[in-house]
């Protein structure tokens, strides 16, 4: 009896420490599942911040060209206005006609009467003071 007893006991100290030892795993799993959760929730924190400050990057690169062109832009039409200060107005009627010009659809026959061509070219060559 004394011997059932000592393996009954035996048993019972065997299943506690089972016990034991599985509420120290499941602690431990759950321990190892927020340390992975912790890990990963870094991980992405860490690459979001990457990617932001890719775009900053990105963007400040974009923005110092698009002013650049602009600048490179006013410089050119500054000289081009220049250019023109000293012209006289016929050469300038002439400039803006031919400006015109390249902006017009194109034409695939055009016929013209000599009154036309000549009231034109009157039109242009006489001064507007000239006409009053």
């Amino acid at each position: 009896m004394e011997r059932e007893r000592a393996i009954s006991e035996n048993e019972l100290q065997s299943q506690i420490e089972l016990a034991i030892r599985e509420e120290q795993l499941v602690a431990q799993r759950g321990q190892n599942g927020r340390r992975r959760a912790e890990e990963a929730a870094a991980a992405d924190s860490i690459e979001a911040a990457a990617k932001a400050d890719r775009e900053r990057t990105l963007g400040a690169s974009r923005a110092d060209a698009t002013r650049l062109v602009g600048l490179a832009e006013a410089d050119a039409e500054s000289a081009k206005l220049l250019a023109y200060r000293d012209l006289d107005t016929a050469t300038l009627a002439a400039l803006a006609l031919r400006e015109l010009a390249g902006q017009l659809p194109q034409i695939g026959t055009l016929n013209l009467s000599p009154d036309l061509v000549t009231s034109a070219l009157t039109a242009l060559t006489t001064s507007p003071a000239a006409g009053r």
